[in-house]
């Protein structure tokens, strides 16, 4: 699968981004390059939803997008 290009925000990803302290340049490189990832379901958007997880320093990074294509839309994110 190529890593994604252009990328898009769904309607909370913003405000799931402030509380939770990451940065979209964080979100776009664990899409664009993950340790892990796994499909979960059909997306709105005509693609599939994967679940991206990659280590970051000392956390883990989990981002949850819709790919199709070269294209992108970010649905949520968190650390552990």
């Amino acid at each position: 699968m190529k890593p994604p290009t252009v990328f898009y925000d769904t309607t909370h990803v913003g405000k799931r981004r402030a509380e939770r302290g990451l940065s979209v340049v964080e979100m776009q490189a664990v899409d664009a390059n993950p340790e892990r990832r796994v499909q979960h379901r059909r997306g709105e958007h005509g693609g599939f939803v994967y679940e991206f997880v990659r280590k970051t320093g000392r956390d883990k990074l989990t981002v949850i997008a819709e790919v199709k294509k070269t294209e992108c839309w970010l649905i949520t994110g968190w650390r552990t």
